[in-house]
């Protein structure tokens, strides 16, 4: 019976330590991802996606006010510490940011990052072969 009661437990347990020590990944091109194309509520929507995930790549994203206002808004409205990484504008005509956003409580920024850019697209083939 104490056997029992002790694999029970021990199997409750187990999936909630197993979800403890991961993280969601997600990567999303949200078109245009600027202070001024979004409202309130659009970016309310936005939020509600993003604050399932742990990790978030965003491609697009034009400005970093509107990075600013994600993160309020997942802290105020949903009450969740994210934090993000932005690269410099990159693109040849509209420049661009990548934005990476993180859950502060799961993921930990350890050292500075750094956006490579591959002028001469053979050279990087030759090198992933």
């Amino acid at each position: 019976m104490k056997i029992k009661l002790f694999l029970s437990i021990i199997l409750f347990l187990l999936p909630s330590y197993i979800y403890a020590n991961n993280i969601s990944i997600a990567t999303f091109n949200i078109r245009i991802f600027s202070h001024n194309s979004r409202d309130d509520n659009e970016l309310y929507q936005i939020c509600n996606l993003l604050k399932e995930f742990d990790f978030i790549a965003i491609q697009e994203v034009r400005d970093t006010m509107i990075l600013d206002r994600t993160i309020l808004m997942l802290k105020n409205q949903f009450n969740i510490n994210y934090k993000y990484l932005a690269s410099p504008k990159v693109g040849r005509g509209v420049k661009e940011i990548y934005a990476f956003l993180y859950r502060t409580g799961k993921v930990e920024y350890l050292k500075e990052s750094y956006v490579f850019s591959v002028m001469n697209y053979s050279l990087l083939i030759r090198r992933l072969i």
